[in-house]
This record gives structure tokens, sequence and C-alpha cells, in this order.
């Protein structure tokens, strides 16, 4: 039977101050909602809702397709790497309103934008501009925030542009 194990207790994934999990290969399907398998041969299954289905969409060839790299949020290119760059821009009121993720302290690429607006001090809307490592448009995510007449969020509406 497969189980997730931390790497502080499993003998099987290096020194004890790593994260992850490791899963132990097994050659069954999962058999109970929420149960997520590393199958040989067939890769990463979970059971939702009754059906076992993968993990993640199929792969074709051997490049990620665009579902599959949304899935991922596209924290490969930036997220947790040394040589990338956060540049914080602040408006006359101080308040934060673009956040950049440049390749690096250089600033030759841009790999991502998330431009804040506000309205009486309180986010509005967040449009991310997503791109690739070459530094060319993936896609754009704009959010725009629904507040009651207290200013607490009663909604986030997503709309994506590729």
């Amino acid at each position: 039977m497969s189980s997730g194990q931390t790497p502080d207790r499993s003998p099987f994934n290096g020194p004890s101050d790593e994260e992850g999990m490791y899963l132990e290969p097994d050659t069954t399907m999962p058999q109970r909602d929420g149960e997520v398998r590393y199958v040989t041969g067939s890769g990463f299954w979970c059971q939702e809702e009754g059906v076992v289905k993968p993990l993640l969409p199929t792969l074709t060839g051997s490049a990620l397709n665009d579902e599959i790299h949304r899935l991922i949020p596209q924290l490969t290119h930036f997220v947790v790497d040394e040589t990338t760059y956060d540049e914080i821009t602040r408006g006359t009121n101080g308040r934060v309103t673009m956040v950049t993720t440049w390749d690096s302290p250089t600033k030759n690429r841009i790999y991502r934008q998330d431009l804040i607006s506000r309205v009486s001090n309180h986010i509005s809307e967040v449009i991310s501009i997503q791109n690739d490592l070459s530094g060319s448009l993936v896609e754009i995510l704009s959010e725009s925030i629904v507040r009651d007449v207290d200013y607490r969020v009663s909604a986030i509406i997503r709309t994506r542009t590729t």
C-alpha cells in the first residue's frame, strides 16, 4: 500500500532537513476519496468523489502543455529561486501599487507583474501579467475584488486572458 512519508521519517529521501513527501511506488490505483498514489509506470493518481483520475492532466510529448503549466501556477519560473529579483513599487500614499519579478537583480527580463488598484484604501483589483522565461507574454489574470458595505471581501471575480 502506498503511504506518504516526510523526509525526516523516510530512509529513501535524503537528509532530514529537506522538505518534501515520498510516495512508495505501487501497482494499484487509489481506493478511497482523497487518496493519492504513485502507480509504477502510470504516474500520480488520485480518487476524488468516487472517480479515479490522474493527479495532473496527461503530458503530451516531453513538454508541459498549457493546462498543466497553469496548474503549476508557473512557480517554476520565479518563486523560491535565488536568481530572481522582486521589485516593489509604492504610490504617493506609501501603499504597494506594483510587484515586478525580474530574472535577476540586473533586471533583463520581467517574469511577472502584479498591478494593484485600490478604492478607499482597500484593494479593488489585482492584474497579474505572466511572462515566459524569455519575457514574452503568456497570460493576464484580472482579479476584481467585490466588497460589502463594511468593506469586507464578499467575492473575487477572476478573468484570464491568453
